[in-house]
Order: structure tokens, then C-alpha cells, then sequence
């Protein structure tokens, strides 16, 4: 709702555990969950997460309910028990967040940053599979759940469970979690966290910006554009299914990157769906003898340049009506896509100005 609350319906079953109250209207979502604000929320099969807006007395939580087996709800303690009502979960906590942005940033922490408290939100994305939970947190990522077919992220063979900052802090994961690592640039082969601590950190591992997650398996954009992906084997070739192979840790996508980055994406079954940003050909002024207008800016070369649309070159040229429509189509769309990035923006620094009046309360 506009003031952060949560409703949920469902279909009176749970898969796998006992049956439920059915509710054909959505009722408000109480327990732990009452009276915050919910900035993020995600269904699974039979569990669901939701995370809240960090607020002026302290950084938000993750609070999950529904079917607690394989750890999917991420409670050390009551694993397989259902749970009614949204419980929050103990061991993630904001210093686990300080702990991801410092392991890409370096010692910033040491050399006297603030706490990832003063970030507009610090748990911003969430994610659920059949049987396990992805967290977005500080740009890192958090899995917990089951890890039969890697759905953690975690290579064969990786025990991290301590983490530790620069200022001598430490949080220990429970063993049904793992905070996996996304490469940056293109690697020639796959990284795993360890190995990004080993070059010093800040110096091998993106930021992830969006996460998606299918029953098995999971995807992530980084800031560059690079597409991730783990869990169930789908990078097979066309002639082979997708295989259950589990520890083989986080995979990067080919093709995607600076020159084509990954905006959106989404899970399916067996697959992933992602929309990618393509630069098309383009003619300068003289070449057409004409300059069409275009809102925002342009990727341009030397000289004053114009748009040439792509188009296969088995269909017929378009004509001036539909050609017409394409071009209104196409301003709809980038006016659509500004005033959600002024939205966005304004909101951010409303956050912002929050957690500044917060920090000098504590001061």
C-alpha cells in the first residue's frame, strides 16, 4: 500500500506442509511485519521474504514465512516447520551489508567511510525459487536454502562462512548460506569469492543492480551489464538439456557487458529472459539530408549524427504511416522512461535526506 504495508491471498494449500485458511481477498500481512515499512517483497513456491525501508531509528530487516524446509526461510533453528507468520531473520544483519560493499570497495571502512546505513536503501531487490532466497543487499548478494543444484552460488569446494571487515568485525554465515561473488569485466574463468579476496579487495568484483530467480536457479545484472547466472546448468548447447549439476558456482553470460548491457530480466522454468541496450547504425546529416529529433541524449560520434532504424532484411521497407507510428512509439516510450528515472531519483533523495537527519540525531 502507499503507506509500506503488505497483503497477501492465496489459494487455502502450501505445497508440502499442511493446509492453510484459503483468503480470496488480500488481508494485511501482521506478526513481525506490523507496522513497517516494506520496500521489497518475493514469492516462492510455498515461502515468501519481504524486506523493509531502513528508517531513521535503523537500518531495515528480512523477515520470511511460509515452508521453512531446506532452510529456504533462512532460520538456523525449527528447519522444515511452517511458519504462519512473517519472523525475521537474525543473522542478516547491517553489518553483513557493511561487509559486502567493503569486500568490493576496499578498506574504505578503515580509512573512515560511514556505514552502508547512509546508502538511500540497503536492501533493495528480492528473490525467491522453489527452495531457496536471494538477497540484494549493498550491491552484494545473499543466498540461503537448498544447494542440491547449486542454487547458492557456492563452487565445489568453497567453505567461506566467516567474513570479515576492516575495522575487525566478523559475521558468520550459517552453513545453508553463501554470499557468492560476481566477476567483474569478462573472465576467462569462473571466480570464486576467495579468489576475489586473494587480489585485494575492490579489485575483481562487480556490483550487482538487478536479481531474478527461476525453481532452480538464479540470474543478476552488475553495474557494467553483465549477466550472471547459477543453479541449474542452462549455458548448454542447443542440442543438449538443461543439466542438474550442482557446485558450479557463478557463471557469466558471453555477449552482454559495456557494448551490450543487460537492463531487465527475468526467470522462467528453465530459462532466463533478459533486454539488453543495442546501439544501432547511424548516418550523419549529410548522408540523409535530414536530421529527425530525438529526446535525451545520444550516442553520438563526430559531427551531428541520426538515428537509422534496424530492420531485418527480409521484411519489406516501411511505409510512411507505419514508419510515423514507430517514431511516436519510440518518443512515448523515452518520455515514459525519463520521468520514471526523475521519479526514481527524487525518491532517492528523499531517502537520502531520511538517513541524513537519522545520523545527525545519533551524532
Amino acid at each position: 500500500t502507499a503507506t509500506g504495508a503488505l497483503g497477501t491471498c492465496n489459494n487455502g494449500t502450501v505445497s508440502g506442509v499442511q493446509s492453510v485458511q484459503c483468503a480470496s481477498q488480500p488481508a494485511l500481512v501482521c506478526g513481525e511485519l506490523s507496522g513497517r515499512r516494506v520496500a521489497a517483497v518475493a514469492c516462492g513456491e510455498s515461502h515468501a521474504v519481504a524486506a523493509t525501508f531502513d528508517e531513521a531509528e535503523g537500518p531495515g530487516a528480512v523477515f520470511t514465512w511460509g515452508n521453512g524446509a531446506n532452510h529456504r526461510l533462512g532460520y538456523v533453528t525449527d528447519e522444515g516447520a511452517l511458519q504462519p507468520d512473517p519472523k525475521r531473520v537474525p543473522w542478516l544483519t547491517a553489518a553483513l551489508g557493511d561487509i559486502l560493499r567493503a569486500r568490493r570497495e576496499g578498506s574504505g571502512m578503515a580509512s573512515g567511510r560511514k556505514s552502508s546505513t547512509r546508502l538511500a536503501q540497503r536492501i533493495s531487490q528480492l528473490g525467491c525459487g522453489s527452495r531457496h532466497t536471494v538477497v540484494l543487499c549493498q550491491g552484494g548478494l545473499i543466498c540461503f536454502g537448498a544447494d542440491d543444484f547449486g542454487q547458492l552460488g557456492r563452487p565445489s569446494g568453497s567453505q567461506q562462512l566467516i567474513y570479515s571487515d576492516e575495522s575487525g568485525g566478523s559475521v558468520e554465515l550459517p552453513s545453508f548460506a553463501s554470499v557468492p561473488a560476481l566477476p567483474r569485466g569478462q573472465p576467462q574463468h569462473e571466480v570464486t569469492a576467495e579468489e576475489l579476496r586473494s587480489r585485494g579487495a575492490g579489485s575483481g568484483e562487480a556490483t550487482a543492480r538487478r536479481i531474478s530467480c527461476g525453481p532452480l536457479h538464479s540470474a543478476a545484472v552488475s553495474a557494467e551489464g553483465h549477466l550472471h547466472i547459477w543453479g541449474l546448468q542452462l549455458l548448454s548447447s542447443q542440442d543438449e538439456p538443461p543439466t542438474l549439476v550442482a557446485g558450479s558456482g557463478v557463471r557469466q553470460v558471453a555477449g552482454f557487458g559495456n557494448q551490450r548491457p543487460v537492463v531487465a530480466l527475468a526467470c522462467g522454468a528453465h530459462f532466463v529472459v533478459v533486454s539488453a541496450e543495442v546501439e544501432h547504425a547511424r548516418k550523419t546529416d549529410a548522408e540523409v539530408g535530414l536530421r529527425r529529433p530525438r529526446l535525451g541524449p545520444s550516442w553520438s560520434t563526430v559531427g551531428p549524427v541520426v538515428e537509422e532504424a534496424w530492420r531485418p532484411r527480409n521484411l519489406p521497407p516501411k511505409d510512411e504511416q507505419e514508419l510515423l507510428h514507430h517514431q511516436n512509439l519510440v518518443r512515448e516510450l523515452e518520455r515514459s522512461a525519463q520521468r520514471r528515472i526523475e521519479r526514481e531519483q527524487r525518491e532517492d533523495e528523499k531517502r537520502r535526506a531520511r538517513e541524513e537527519q537519522r545520523e545527525k540525531r545519533l551524532q
